[in-house]
């Protein structure tokens, strides 16, 4: 016996085939009914469940029989139209989640890969799912639908191990700092450091080890007030302290919640993040049917969500295992999230290697040192190489984050993730740059800046942008034990203080000696012991030699050693603490705009991974300039941006193809789309614009009269997707006209170098009726051509001569409308674009 699933959208049509439009389900148990059915496989005797999809609660609302097998008859909407019908019996019905409706939520837990969300009524249910569907539908019987979405994750879905050991490890500490009112250095940086402490992962919002070690003394005392009062009033008091008694900018919610949580888990869950709460009171509310009220303080929305729910939960539940079922209605309700580690976290976080999860594999992986990412304007580039650059330099604390790649991060997640970045790069972890046609290999590597002093011209070598964070991340590149060295700065720092007290310093030499006089940002002047006094050393090679990054065996070199040695006598040795590896990335934005052989120079094929320093091929050049030996560490990755439109790739340097990986960028039309995945649509005057295939559309004819490169990007309508997103449907309208006005055109008219009937094709002008009556009032007589053409006149212009010729024969004018016309603010102007036969018939 087979098993078909049947769909029902109240929007669309309320009873199937021959129901009222009035969005309700009103059959009665027994009732025979007639419904449509794509399959012409069904038998008699076959199940039939029927579930209810669009808005609101959704699931499966009834089961029947099949007493009639498959027929044709004429489809009740359009008589011109045949459609495939069953009948069948029906043996239960549920209408709500109080009556025990199987929600779809839970069947996407419970078997992945059926499809839950069909496109046409009556598909066949997998064999190794009909089990299943029939035991949920029994046992949901006596049960509230958030019952039964409990039962089945508490019985068939293990609780994550290590994960329920770790929370009630943590409660226990807390009852244990309780008792004991003293509070241990590793217990404290476990409570506010560690990204997986037992309560919640720090994805929802983490502390820096910098800002931890400079409150050290408040977090102590801190900890143990949450502990001896974990109240509403110690919240607030702690609000408001956070940054005047802590040497903190920001506020870290997420992290003090999880203090309060481990405090009192018996009121309190571990659902830390503001939008993590917002994602379940939504779920709850339009899935289960609850009508929780949302509150803007965290200890009220606490109490509301285990109030609306402790009554649902199965009973032999505790606490620590109710705050855990309630932090999966978040993890399994979304799609990437249902690999589960016992950590509660998903598996792919646990490797930056092994996660492939999102579009652009090249960005999830990070596998490549060299990676470029391409593609046309507005396929979010730049924002993505954020996104890469802390994925690389960071990978933990990226995955703490728990950003979705595939669905993409959420505005509180991209606050941290910008947060993280501005750090990172504060710390010169991350550098950025922009390509340009005039930028060289003295701004990149190396080159050399004069510098005048009293008239007095000199050349020192500055390092550039590659070079420096080159030697930054060397530095890094391999773990080293904490050890004892001679520190430049503290001894550049006695040796200034001591020659702003003399006159002179003598430093000796072999043989004789020379006098170090005086000293500028860049410079040392010096006077031999026999000779003129206009002598100079350069104080950042200085550094280097002190530092033995660099050699300098001839010329100068005779000066700079001995006065190394001076200087390494003026301070003791200190202890350098241990360096852990760390990553450092350089961003180089529109990388094909430059020069490559003139900007990278030699050093091209030094950045190649089997070449870089560390790696058993490694190489190491001489720089021209400072006659530094310089290779490239592997722990540097260089990430660059470039767009497709501004240059094609067929004429990008072949050195820099074969050295780097290419990660192609296309409009994303998946971020155009809803959670649900439904279209976002600008709904005005009982019209629908739909961005996905607005977008789509245009992009096709690019494509065919252009090229693919030249498309156009899905970030020029995100002010119009976030203006749907607030209900904002009259602004939405107007993003989208500025939007058109401000970007579309005039980069369409670039692409077609102001090829205007090329423009016109794109936006499908040359489909929409013209009547040439753009001012007639009449709706029915606009004209919804945003780019007009005509005949132009042209004995007119020039006169009835020869001289026109035939040349003119076949020219036309055309005229965009004008900024102000009401055609930009009326949906069908757009609809047109890629629907033209929507649009009213014009007369005449």
């Amino acid at each position: 016996m087979s098993s078909y699933l049947l769909s029902w959208n109240p929007k669309n049509f309320s009873t199937g085939g021959e129901g009222s439009d009035q969005g309700t389900l009103d059959y009665r148990k027994d009732e025979v009914v007639r419904w449509s059915c794509h399959s012409k496989q069904v038998i008699e005797s076959d199940n039939v469940y029927l579930i209810k999809l669009g808005k609101g609660s959704r699931g499966i609302i009834a089961k029947g029989v099949v007493t009639k097998a498959s027929y044709i008859d004429k489809c009740w909407k359009d008589a011109t139209k045949d459609r495939t019908y069953i009948d069948f019996r029906v043996e239960d019905i549920r209408h709500n989640c109080n009556e025990g409706l199987v929600p779809q939520v839970l069947l996407l837990k419970a078997c992945p890969e059926q499809q839950w969300s069909p496109q046409s009524s009556g598909i066949s249910i997998k064999r190794e799912y009909v089990d299943t569907v029939n035991w949920l539908w029994k046992e949901g019987a006596s049960l509230h639908s958030l019952t039964l979405y409990f039962n089945w994750i508490s019985q068939y879905e293990k609780y994550p191990k290590a994960w329920y050991k770790s929370y009630i490890d943590m409660c226990e500490l807390g009852k244990s700092l309780k008792a004991s009112q003293q509070i241990a250095d590793d217990e404290l940086e476990r409570i506010w450091v560690k990204r997986e402490n037992g309560i919640a992962s720090v994805g929802q919002g983490f502390m820096y080890k910098k800002e931890f070690s400079a409150n050290r003394e408040y977090l102590s005392s801190v900890t143990l007030d949450v502990i001896n009062d974990p109240s509403q009033a110690t919240y607030d008091r702690l609000h408001n302290e956070w940054r005047t008694e802590g040497d903190f900018g920001r506020t870290l919610w997420s992290v003090i919640r999880r203090v309060f949580a481990l405090a009192d888990p018996e009121h309190l869950t571990s659902i830390v993040g503001d939008e993590y709460l917002d994602f379940i009171f939504s779920l709850l509310n339009e899935q289960f049917e609850l009508g929780i009220s949302r509150s803007k303080h965290w200890f009220n929305n606490n109490a509301s969500l285990i109030e609306a729910t402790s009554s649902l939960i199965p009973d032999d539940i505790n606490f620590i295992r109710r705050n855990i079922l309630l932090w999966l209605l978040y993890e399994y309700s979304q799609p990437s999230k249902s690999n589960l580690s016992d950590n509660g976290t998903d598996k792919t976080a646990n490797s930056v290697a092994e996660s492939t999860a999102g579009k652009y594999s090249g960005i999830a992986m990070i596998a490549s040192l060299n990676q470029i990412l391409y593609g046309p304007p507005g396929t979010g580039k730049t924002y993505h190489s954020i996104q890469a650059a802390v994925k690389a330099a960071e990978p933990e604390m990226f995955n703490a984050l728990g950003i979705d790649e595939s669905a993409g991060a959420t505005v509180n997640q991209r606050a941290e993730l910008t947060h993280l970045y501005k750090d990172l790069y504060d710390s010169g972890r991350i550098r950025f740059v922009t390509f340009h046609q005039s930028y060289g290999y003295e701004e990149f590597v190396e080159g050399l800046k004069a510098s005048s002093d009293d008239g007095s011209i000199s050349y020192d070598v500055e390092d550039g942008v590659f070079k420096s964070i080159s030697i930054q991340a060397d530095k890094f590149s391999k773990p080293k034990k904490a050890e004892s060295n001679y520190s430049f700065e503290k001894a550049w720092q006695v040796f200034t203080e001591k020659l702003s007290e003399e006159e002179f310093i003598e430093v000796q030499m072999s043989k004789t000696s020379f006098r170090v006089l005086d000293f500028n940002n860049s410079r040392i002047f010096f006077e031999k012991k026999s000779g003129s006094q206009d002598h100079t050393l350069s104080i950042s090679t200085l550094k280097a030699i002190f530092e033995e990054r660099r050699e300098y065996n001839s010329g100068l070199g005779v000066y700079y050693r001995p006065l190394v040695k001076y200087l390494k006598k003026l301070s003791e040795p200190e202890q350098i603490s241990a360096i852990e590896r760390q990553n450092f990335v350089l961003i180089i934005d529109e990388i094909n705009r430059g020069n490559i052989s003139k900007v990278f120079g030699e050093l091209i094929t030094l950045i190649e991974p089997s070449k870089r320093l560390g790696q058993s091929e490694a190489i190491e050049v001489t720089l021209p300039y400072s006659g530094d030996k310089f290779s490239v560490p592997d722990n540097l990755y260089i990430i660059g941006t470039m767009n497709t439109a501004d240059r094609s790739l067929a004429l990008m340097d072949t050195a820099l193809r074969r050295r780097f990986d290419f990660v192609e960028m296309m409009p994303d039309y998946s971020v155009l789309h809803n959670q649900e995945g439904l279209p976002f649509k600008v709904e005005s005057d009982g019209f629908e614009i739909d961005l996905p295939r607005l977008l789509e559309t245009m992009n096709k004819r690019i494509s065919a009269l252009y090229d693919r490169e030249h498309q156009l990007g899905h970030a020029f309508l995100m002010p119009v997707v976030k203006a749907i997103a607030a209900d904002e449907d009259e602004k939405a309208l107007h993003e989208l006209k500025n939007c058109f006005q401000n970007k579309i055109i005039p980069l369409l008219a670039e692409y077609f170098f102001e090829d205007w009937q090329k423009v016109r094709l794109v936006l499908g002008d040359n489909q929409k009726p013209d009547n040439q009556k753009p001012d007639n009032k009449n709706k029915k007589e606009k004209n919804y051509q945003i780019i007009r053409q005509s005949d132009v006149d042209f004995e007119k212009l020039f006169g009835d001569t020869e001289d026109v010729g035939d040349i003119v024969d076949d020219l036309q004018g055309y005229k965009l409308i004008e900024a102000d016309s009401d055609l930009w603010i009326d949906p069908l102007t757009y609809i047109g674009i890629y629907s033209a036969g929507s649009l009213p018939k014009l007369d005449g």
